[in-house]
């Protein structure tokens, strides 16, 4: 994912929890002139969170899968995939979860 990261693609965020976001926000507003932390952290808009989770998200599967397929190489190799071949399934299955 960081190889993309200077590629020019915009984060995403479902706009449909634009409305929830901005609520969790404010609650988190609330919370912080209490000195307690909130689920979005000061100075951070509730755009950037929900951006933040779905890229979140889209890392969790990828690191899921990733996980799978190495576990397979082990099995049909007998031996721990090397570096190479781990950046390698990395970014096929970076490219399968990103279509």
């Amino acid at each position: 994912m960081l190889e993309e990261a200077d590629s020019g693609k915009v984060l995403y965020f479902d706009w449909y929890l634009l409305p929830i976001g901005r609520m969790m926000k404010f609650y988190s507003v609330i919370l912080n002139m209490f000195g307690k932390e909130g689920p979005v952290p000061e100075g951070m808009s509730a755009e950037a969170a929900l951006k933040n989770i779905n890229y979140s998200d889209t890392h969790d599967q990828i690191k899921s899968k990733l996980i799978f397929l190495a576990d397979q190489f082990k099995i049909q190799k007998g031996y721990k995939p090397p570096y190479w071949e781990l950046v390698s399934l990395a970014r096929q299955v970076r490219d399968e979860v990103n279509k």
